[in-house]
């Protein structure tokens, strides 16, 4: 990682975390729908590799 790379990368998160803040503004919902999905696949991938081990 080059030093003249590193603003362009900050720049890139800020303009990312303001883009998902403006997005978890106006669609709450949106956001805890993925998080729920989120959370199954996880639950879901947990419980097949805890049964394969069974």
């Amino acid at each position: 990682m080059t030093e003249k790379m590193m603003p362009y990368l900050v720049l890139r998160l800020v303009v990312l975390l303001v883009f998902a803040a403006i997005v978890a503004y106006h669609h709450m919902w949106l956001l805890v729908g993925v998080a729920v999905v989120f959370f199954f696949l996880t639950a879901f991938q947990l419980w097949t590799a805890w049964k394969q081990t069974r």
